[in-house]
């Protein structure tokens, strides 16, 4: 398997990151993480299910630049050695014309969410990347274009 084959299979398996967002105040601009779940959208980007009033909402629409951090973690093995994807790229609401496509793929993937976007205040977004820096394991490190990244349908 290519490198850009391991990094979207990484991708896939996935179902949880942490999403780094560009800090407002009390932050200051510095950088803010959270834990969130994901899964990709039928082009193969990562689509998100997040409260309106979460603060890396706010910071993702002042400045939509946010990284999206996923490792593969198995019992008993390195960290360090372990796969992992930090994928850059710009965090986008999912428009009102995509919201039943949405809706269908991420409550297959987390069914006990179903209906936050209609019942509480919460939005879809898709993370439309920009470039990736993929660690596949020690010392075997690359930069990945979203092109090479993101199969398009």
């Amino acid at each position: 398997m290519g490198v850009p084959e391991s990094a979207r299979s990484l991708l896939r398996a996935s179902t949880h990151g942490v999403l780094a967002t560009l800090g407002l105040d009390p932050v200051g601009g510095f950088p803010f993480t959270s834990a969130v779940p994901y899964c990709l959208d039928a082009d193969g980007m990562p689509l998100l299910l997040i409260s309106r009033l979460a603060r890396h909402t706010s910071h993702a629409s002042a400045d939509n630049r946010v990284s999206l951090f996923v490792q593969e973690c198995l019992p008993g093995k390195d960290i360090q050695a372990s796969p992992r994807l930090c994928l850059s790229g710009h965090l986008l609401p999912v428009p009102d014309s995509g919201l039943l496509a949405a809706a269908d793929r991420y409550y297959r993937f987390f069914p006990q969410c179903n209906g936050f976007h209609r019942e509480l205040d919460f939005r879809f977004f898709r993370l439309e990347p920009v470039r990736a820096h993929f660690i596949a394991g020690f010392a075997r490190v690359c930069w990945l274009e979203a092109e090479e990244l993101v199969q398009r349908n």
